[in-house]
This record gives structure tokens, C-alpha cells and sequence, in this order.
């Protein structure tokens, strides 16, 4: 326990003149992990169409027929690109 305080005490001493700030990436960061929650919400979003508008597994017309549909249900781009690059390792 008189270890723990001791490294605590420690650690906001040490904390203190270390301090480094990230602030000059607040809005990249901000719009990276932006986008990233919309491809998230849109990949939801995708799923419940499909599971709502699926005759026997098959994919419905609205999905079918839109190109951003069929991406964001499959990431069929990401996956293509992916196995591009694995193939290029190895």
C-alpha cells in the first residue's frame, strides 16, 4: 500500500514535466475517427436493410442496385484491396 502512494506521488511529479500535448491533432484526429464511426453507423444501417428487406437470403433491390449499398454491406473494395496487398507479401 506505502508502495503504491509512493508511486503514485512518483508518476504525477514525473507526469508533470513530461507533459506532452496532442492538441494540434484534435481535428484530424476528430475527422478520421468521424469517419470511422460513419462507415460504422452506415454498415448498421446496411445490415438492417438487408435482414428487413431479404426474400430467402437474397439481397434487396435497394442494395442491389446502389453501389454504395452493396460496399458498405460487403466492404467489397477493402477486401480486394487487402488481398492485393497479402498477395504482394507473399
Amino acid at each position: 500500500m506505502v508502495l503504491g502512494i509512493i508511486s503514485f506521488f512518483i508518476c504525477k511529479i514525473a507526469q508533470g514535466s513530461v507533459d506532452i500535448s496532442l492538441d494540434n491533432f484534435d481535428h484530424v484526429m476528430g475527422a478520421c475517427f468521424g469517419f470511422l464511426i460513419w462507415i460504422a453507423v452506415a454498415h448498421a444501417f446496411t445490415q438492417v436493410v438487408f435482414y428487413a428487406g431479404s426474400k430467402g437470403g437474397a439481397m434487396p433491390a435497394a442494395l442491389s442496385s446502389s453501389l454504395f449499398g452493396t460496399e458498405l454491406y460487403g466492404f467489397t473494395t477493402y477486401h480486394s484491396i487487402i488481398d492485393f496487398l497479402k498477395g504482394l507479401t507473399g
